[in-house]
């Protein structure tokens, strides 16, 4: 087990919860070590801190249970994914007017 830091997206559905609702020990099996919030750090947040975009959680597990957790607190939503395809059945031509 060890400690890696996540950032919370603004999509994750963490955003706006407190980490009694969310039950991140029961449902993850990882800990909340503590919650960078700009220049504000919050050790070993008790359960009534709400999480909020941008935060960055410090979490302690192992891999596969931080995999986990990481998944559902940096989701991005499928919209804001770039895409590659963005110029796709796009084409500029000049069109003659006449008077």
């Amino acid at each position: 087990a060890h400690i890696e830091s996540c950032v919370v997206s603004h999509d994750s559905s963490f955003v706006g919860r407190t980490l009694g609702e969310l039950a991140v020990r029961e449902k993850y099996s990882v800990t909340i070590a503590m919650i960078e919030r700009g220049e504000k750090r919050i050790s070993a947040p008790p359960r009534d801190t709400v999480i909020y975009p941008g935060d960055r959680l410090y979490v302690f597990g192992d891999d596969h249970e931080l995999g986990v957790f990481r998944k559902e607190v940096e989701y991005v939503h499928p919209l804001d994914a770039p895409s590659t395809d963005i110029n796709s059945g796009v084409r500029l031509q000049p069109i003659p007017l006449s008077e």
